[in-house]
């Protein structure tokens, strides 16, 4: 699934640094050794259920940080209808919505944190437009991460992907 690639490239581009974080004090920040230490906790059956759920925080800010499907084209329902304080809509005009990029239209939008108010994640919509995937598709990803972030010496190939991962041993 390209989100689940996302997420564990995102987590990558932690590792190396592409992200701000605010050090090893901070509980707000995440890291990759602490994600790969959630991980192993859940494979060994240590804190499993805690290490889960802050591995979702990590999910949800890797995929706001690379979302997948970055906009959505949509045609405007009835008359009038306004967008924050934009003119007034036609019905049946089509409204390019960037839900990418209004995920990074917060504060500090570079840095990887994991108690970001929930209205900063649009991956799955929002109130009556949200995706029913929202339910099923964070605890495949985040066991995908699981057994991802399990392996040992986890990089990427040379040349960089756009989207990807390499393991270079699997013991």
């Amino acid at each position: 699934e390209e989100a689940t690639c996302r997420v564990i490239d995102s987590l990558i581009r932690l590792q190396e640094g592409e992200y701000q974080t605010r050090g090893q004090a901070s509980d707000r920040s995440g890291s990759f050794a602490e994600a790969q230490r959630l991980a192993l906790d859940v494979l060994h059956g240590t804190n499993a259920v805690s290490s889960r759920r802050k591995l979702y925080s990590y999910f949800q800010e890797a995929i706001r940080l690379q979302p997948q499907g970055e906009v959505l084209l949509r045609k405007c329902a009835r008359d009038g209808v306004r967008i924050a304080d934009s003119r007034p809509i036609s019905a049946g005009t089509l409204v390019f919505a960037s839900h990418g990029s209004a995920m990074r239209d917060v504060p500090e939008p570079d840095v990887f944190l994991l108690d970001r108010p929930r209205e900063h994640y649009l991956q799955y919509g929002w109130n009556r437009h949200t995706c029913l995937g929202q339910y099923v598709s964070p605890v495949i990803i985040v066991e995908s991460m699981i057994a991802v972030l399990g392996l040992q010496d986890l990089s990427r190939p040379s040349p960089r992907p756009l989207c990807g991962f390499w393991v270079t041993r699997y013991d």
